[in-house]
């Protein structure tokens, strides 16, 4: 396909590592998102050896997968200290031949979704994140990374949100990796209107559907929720979105109302549709390669 289409780990949180790999790959794909927990263990994560990501390679290129974004939200991104954490994490990401590292910035919250930071508290979060961001991204544009900002309520809320940053640190290493149904969750809003504006800058896209009105915490499976994939794509693919490889992330394959505790079989063949719906639209929006 013209995009890189992938499963990200998280759907499988509730199995071993080496369970999630094999599913995805029996689902259909051949490329993966990492990023989640399994057993209380990140994968991958910046504590660990060049030992165990050698490892976790193979564990890779056994199944014929290979990494194309990371969801890096363990570090939050702002006291000094974070700086040489996510720097080695991209090292990290850099060694697995992942160009896409997805973040997002500080809360605007003390607790979600209706307890705000105080002003003064809310913009030091703020200038500590840039701050950081100014050390942490040429260190990514050396590594040949792109970081991409995505929706996740505060800083980067929404499309004019996301912009402001992009604006402020106006670095070719930072782009945006959207994400609709986040926007339709945190926001309630389905689909931004100022999406068209910033797609030129979407370098990876992150998927997941969204029933209901803000903070409505169902997430159905591609296509039966508030997003519409179908104009979701049309925008982007007219901002430029697939002419590099760009990936496309699933990182809720979703469940109905009702379904709980889906078994690792289960999640392969919500895989394998999710592949059936998307294909199709991948291939009217952004052509073959």
């Amino acid at each position: 396909m013209p995009v890189e289409l992938s499963c990200n780990t998280l759907n499988y949180a509730a199995f071993p590592f080496a369970r999630a790999l094999e599913g995805i790959a029996r689902a259909g794909f051949h490329f993966v998102g990492a990023g989640a927990t399994h057993d209380k263990v990140r994968y991958p994560n910046p504590r660990m050896t060049d030992a165990e990501v050698r490892e976790l390679a193979t564990q890779l290129g056994d199944r014929g997968l290979k990494v194309n974004s990371c969801l890096c939200f363990e570090t939050h991104i702002g006291p000094p200290e974070t700086v040489d954490v996510f720097r080695h994490e991209l090292d990290i990401l850099a060694s697995l031949s992942c160009k896409r590292a997805i973040m997002g910035g500080p809360w605007y919250y003390t607790k979600w979704p209706t307890e705000i930071k105080a002003p003064d508290v809310w913009q030091r979060d703020c200038d500590a994140f840039y701050a950081s961001m100014d050390r942490i991204l040429p260190h990514a544009e050396s590594l040949g990374i792109v970081i991409c900002i995505k929706p996740h309520t505060g800083l980067a809320a929404h499309s004019g949100r996301v912009r402001e940053v992009l604006e402020r640190l106006k670095s070719p290493s930072l782009r945006i990796c959207w994400d609709a149904g986040n926007v339709s969750f945190y926001e309630g809003i389905c689909p931004d209107p100022g999406l068209e504006k910033i797609a030129p800058s979407v370098r990876c896209l992150c998927l997941k559907d969204h029933k209901g009105l803000r903070a409505n915490p169902v997430f159905p499976p591609l296509g039966e929720g508030n997003v519409d994939h179908d104009e979701l794509f049309a925008v982007l693919a007219q901002g430029g979105f697939g002419r590099s490889n760009d990936p496309m992330m699933i990182e809720r394959l979703g469940v109905r109302e009702g379904e709980t505790n889906l078994s690792a079989e289960q999640f392969d063949e919500c895989g394998a549709r999710a592949i059936a719906f998307l294909t199709p639209l991948i291939q009217k929006h952004f052509g073959a390669k």
